[in-house]
């Protein structure tokens, strides 16, 4: 109920403003009252921005299956939905971003990718919980060239951060791979690696690397309900 009424109140706040600017507008206002308006603006989006929690999806959610593509192949990693579903009540938004390169391979296509995840939060809303966006990069850079969504890089992070206004250094990347770790860290938000998956291996990659910066940097979770009950209850959040 917070999280609506937050919106409500930052919806009103923008109401009276353009409500502002268009008196102002016929009265040609000068500049000085322009940059009280636009420091207003800027103030209203800042106080209403919002925490996420951004899930890395094969290893992670479900159980890792190479290219899963199909609803007959998906397995919950146990507690995954009980996980989501406290962060959904604990006011977090929570997002997947995951890449998806058998679309680029040709293994499979979007519309398969789109079903899947269709599938998934039916799945969830019939235990009260939900994804609120789904976000996936179908790019490979030896098959379709570069582009700005595929992890590590930030483009499905900066996507859903303009799109709803989230305060990413409040926010979460949780995952399994190293690329999920350093999109995290890229997009200012704390990273959280969990063990599922390929997560053991990734955990012994950065042991290996002596990156001093990458290992005081991430948090290490068993699983996904772990990696939220730290966020939850263990001062992270």
């Amino acid at each position: 109920m917070r999280a609506k009424n937050n919106n409500q109140a930052y919806t009103s706040s923008i109401n009276e403003l353009f409500a502002l600017l268009h008196i102002y507008t016929k009265q040609r206002i000068n500049i000085q009252k322009c940059n009280t308006l636009l420091l207003h603006f800027y103030y209203i989006r800042r106080c209403f921005m919002r925490k996420a929690v951004f899930l890395d999806r094969d290893g992670t959610i479900n159980v890792e299956k190479n290219y899963i593509y199909d609803v007959e192949d998906w397995e919950w990693i146990p507690d995954s939905i009980k996980a989501i579903k406290i962060l959904n009540q604990k006011g977090f938004l929570v997002f997947v971003i995951t890449n998806q390169s058998g679309v680029a391979r040709g293994l499979y296509s979007e519309s398969h990718v789109i079903t899947l995840h269709e599938f998934i939060n039916r799945e969830l809303e019939r235990q009260g919980a939900k994804i609120d966006e789904f976000y996936y990069c179908p790019h490979h850079p030896d098959f379709t060239g570069e582009c700005d969504c595929r992890k590590p890089k930030t483009g499905m992070v900066m996507n859903a951060q303009e799109k709803y206004n989230l305060n990413l250094k409040k926010s979460y990347v949780i995952g399994d791979k190293l690329c999920d770790i350093k999109t995290g860290i890229s997009a200012g938000a704390t990273p959280i690696l969990v063990r599922t998956g390929y997560g053991e291996n990734t955990l012994l990659h950065i042991k290996k690397s002596k990156d001093m910066f990458m290992s005081q940097t991430v948090v290490v979770a068993k699983s996904l309900y772990e990696a939220t009950k730290t966020i939850v209850n263990g001062g992270l959040g």
